[in-house]
């Protein structure tokens, strides 16, 4: 049995793609903000002591030790807005009428709620006056340090630059003795050839005397 095996030879160059990636330089990527956690986390805050101030008025209103508690914070609340709305309306406090039990003692469960509610909320806003002063501590202790660091470094490069006036000035201060020692040594060099242009011409009218005499004899 002969088994033949045909091959099938693709010439073909196998085809390439090619992927244009088109770049827009005027668009660049943009980090995202940083959440604000510190106030997202002081909202959280406020909108749970909504409910856990709801959950301490149910509580308190339960025994009768903080109900006899909540009914004196009703009646003295109910006291003082009675007596400051008659003020204002220009009359005479002469005497204001008590509240029932239970309307004073929701009355000071609704004072117990809000003042948990005003505490967390003052709380909040403590700590974040607090922390934004810190911040700003911080920033100016940073921009002292930058300005310290610049003034020592300026400090530096006057002590350098002082440094450099120091060799010019007595580089100057020998060039200046050098010209004055060459200047006096010239006028020395023109002084000694005059005294030495008299001898000379001494010399040469002497000879000629004794020349002149000599020929007369």
């Amino acid at each position: 049995t002969t088994t033949t095996t045909t091959t099938t030879r693709n010439d073909t160059p196998p085809r390439t793609s090619i992927q244009h990636t088109r770049t827009y330089p005027h668009l660049e990527m943009v980090a995202p903000a940083a959440l604000p956690l510190t106030k997202l986390g002081g909202l959280l805050l406020k909108t749970l002591s909504k409910p856990l101030s709801k959950r301490i008025k149910h509580d308190f209103s339960r025994f009768p030790v903080t109900q006899s508690a909540l009914v004196s914070v009703g009646q003295a609340t109910h006291k003082l807005t009675s007596r400051l709305t008659i003020w204002s309306a220009g009359y005479k406090v002469t005497s204001i009428k008590p509240l029932p039990d239970e309307d004073a003692l929701k009355k000071g469960a609704e004072i117990l709620g809000e003042s948990v509610v005003f505490m967390v909320s003052g709380g909040i806003v403590v700590w974040e006056y607090n922390r934004s002063k810190e911040k700003e501590r911080v920033k100016e202790e940073e921009r002292r340090r930058k300005l310290a660091e610049a003034s020592d470094a300026l400090e530096r490069r006057l002590g350098v630059l002082d440094g450099r006036l120091k060799v010019i000035e007595d580089a100057l201060r020998r060039q200046q003795q050098r010209e004055d020692e060459e200047r006096k040594m010239r006028e020395k060099m023109v002084v000694m050839e005059g005294n030495l242009e008299g001898e000379v011409a001494a010399v040469t009218e002497m000879e000629n005397r004794s020349w002149w005499r000599w020929l007369r004899s």
